[in-house]
Formats: C-alpha cells, sequence, structure tokens
C-alpha cells in the first residue's frame, strides 16, 4: 500500500498496529508529529482506535480507511466499502474531506455506533470462538448467544421518548450499520448532529430471528 500512495504523490510512513488499542496511541503520535491524513488498514476496530487518538487532539488532520476488516461498516460512510485496498488507494488521494458527528461515552469516542446488550454479546461469543468470515461471522453465533442471554433493565431518555425496562439491545447510531449487514439505522446521516437509536426490547428466540431478514432491508 506504501508503493501505491507513493505512486499518486503521497508522502507515507507506515506503522503497524500489534494489539487492540495500539492504534489509539499509534494515531496520537501521528497528529503530535503534524500528520496531515491518517489512514487506517483494517476493519472497524482499528478505525475507532485511530479515531479515538486522533479525536483526544484539536487538529485539522482527516481520516480515511482501507478496508480490510470483517464488517467495514465505517467505510460504507466514507465511498470505499466493497473497494479492494489499491482502488481504495486511489479514491482516498482524490477524495474530498467531510466533518462528521462523534458519540463519546466517558473519555471513549465511538465514529459509527455504540451497542449496549445483545450486540456485545454476538462479539464476545463470536470471537470466543474464533469465527472469521465476513458478516455471516455475526449471524451464526446469534442463537447460542441469545441461549444466555438475559436482557438489562435499561433506561433509554430523549427528547421525544423515555422508557425503562428490559431491553434485549440498544444500539446508539451515527452511521446506517453495524455487525456489516444489519441496517439498525438507514436514514442515519453521520453529519446531521444527531444519534439515531436503534432499541429491541425484550422478545423470544424465534421472533428476534423473524426479524433479523427486515433489520438487514433496514
Amino acid at each position: 500500500m506504501v508503493r501505491a500512495f507513493r505512486a499518486q504523490g503521497w508522502s507515507v510512513e507506515l506503522v503497524r498496529t500489534d494489539s487492540p488499542g495500539h492504534g489509539v496511541a499509534l494515531a496520537e503520535q501521528a497528529v503530535a508529529g503534524g500528520a496531515h491524513h491518517v489512514v487506517a488498514m483494517g476493519g472497524d476496530g482499528t478505525v475507532h482506535d485511530v479515531a479515538n487518538g486522533m479525536l483526544r487532539h484539536a487538529t485539522p488532520a482527516t481520516l480515511g480507511v482501507i478496508p480490510v476488516g470483517t464488517g467495514n461498516d465505517f467505510a460504507k460512510l466514507v465511498g470505499v466499502y466493497g473497494h479492494n485496498p489499491v482502488r481504495a488507494v486511489t479514491r482516498l488521494v482524490s477524495a474530498r474531506a467531510r466533518r462528521f458527528d462523534a458519540g463519546r461515552v466517558g473519555d471513549e469516542y465511538f465514529v459509527n455506533s455504540m451497542g449496549l446488550g445483545f450486540g456485545p454479546e454476538v462479539v464476545r461469543v463470536r470471537d470466543a470462538s474464533n469465527a472469521r468470515g465476513g458478516w455471516l461471522s455475526y449471524l451464526t453465533p446469534l442463537p447460542r448467544a441469545f441461549l444466555g442471554f438475559r436482557p438489562p433493565e435499561l433506561e433509554v431518555s430523549a427528547a421525544e421518548h423515555r422508557e425503562r425496562g428490559p431491553m434485549m439491545m440498544v444500539e446508539v447510531c451515527n452511521g446506517t450499520t453495524a455487525g456489516g449487514a444489519y441496517r439498525f439505522a438507514p436514514a442515519a446521516d453521520p453529519a446531521d448532529g444527531y444519534l439515531d437509536v436503534c432499541l429491541v426490547r425484550r422478545v423470544s428466540l424465534p421472533r428476534f430471528l423473524l426479524a433479523i431478514p427486515r433489520v438487514m432491508r433496514g
């Protein structure tokens, strides 16, 4: 990828992450050193870390992504989803920068979505099984994750809605999708100043599974 960027006239320094969270420190170092662009080559986890490193500084640097992950949800927002790495590089070097919103939980930011409840449990079960293979790897753990899951008591409060009770999941979305293919917020605009919230109350496994195709269609 370095050769591809240099062929487009960019001066590039390549650094590798060696563990989850390492991208935060690397991105902080890059913007502190005066980098104009920081490009995350990986999936949504890498994008998350790099974005957090950048957002902790008041920097004019822009974030780009070369999508080589599993879900690649953020790549959908920036127009490089489905691009092979060389094509993504070509698009990035000619792209126009756009300002996006970001959410924050405590001292951690999110640029695509933040999930509570069943969503993180599916990821936990998936990672424990070392599953790989695109968005399907988020689909196959669903029944197993459901059997051991107990919906937490949550309160959702917004200007137009307030609700408290046992909830399967709450997905707070800046982008349109999570988990690669689940369109929790198909009308979300990451630059409109709002977060879109998808709330799923406690339901049976059959009803939950029947709803999945509808969610994937948005």
